[in-house]
């Protein structure tokens, strides 16, 4: 099983008259003797919540994943992007060098300037977010590729949507009128 914002576990259905039986204690057994495995997911931060019932955190094993790097999120849009084009036979027609840019681009709106606080996504989750709004868009329109009106149409609705602010649709469209051109 895998569960995300594990440390979210920690006081999680307790009472306040009785601490001791949150989500936590009640699947500790069950960890201890190996009927239940887990996968947790959560930040450096929050692990130290984990960490407050040692009990509980000695369970796991804990393993820091740092975060990628520019090169590899593009790696990993331009994968998705295949994987896109073929779910939903829409195709980026540009040069690589163009469709590099533009994939540049949407990670770039993921800069805490270009985010609404309330609805912030991190790196290749607003990202993707975005690149599918642009790809829904075209095939809403019933294209074939993604063109420039598709990937504007997309930031257009993030924008309206608030997972990014004016300025970061006003940095896309700029950036993008000019790789197209």
């Amino acid at each position: 099983m895998f569960i995300d914002e594990i440390h979210s576990l920690m006081g999680l259905g307790s009472s306040i008259e009785d601490r001791n039986n949150d989500a936590a204690n009640i699947l500790k057994p069950y960890l201890g003797d190996g009927r239940l495995k887990i996968i947790g997911g959560t930040t450096t931060t929050e692990y130290k919540i984990l960490e407050s019932d040692k009990a509980f955190a000695r369970r796991f094993i804990g393993l820091e994943i740092p975060e990628l790097n520019t090169d590899e999120l593009l790696v990993l849009l331009d994968t998705t992007i295949e994987r896109y084009n073929k779910m939903r036979t829409i195709n980026i027609d540009y040069p690589q060098n163009i469709k590099e840019e533009i994939l540049k681009a949407l990670l770039d709106l993921s800069k805490e300037e270009y985010q609404n606080p309330q609805r912030r996504l991190y790196n290749l989750d607003l990202s993707l977010t975005v690149l599918g709004f642009c790809y829904n868009f075209a095939m809403y329109d019933g294209k074939k590729n993604l063109d420039i009106d598709s990937l504007i149409e997309g930031v257009n609705f993030a924008n309206t949507a608030k997972y990014i602010n004016d300025d970061g649709n006003k940095y896309f469209r700029e950036k993008i009128f000019k790789l197209t051109k």
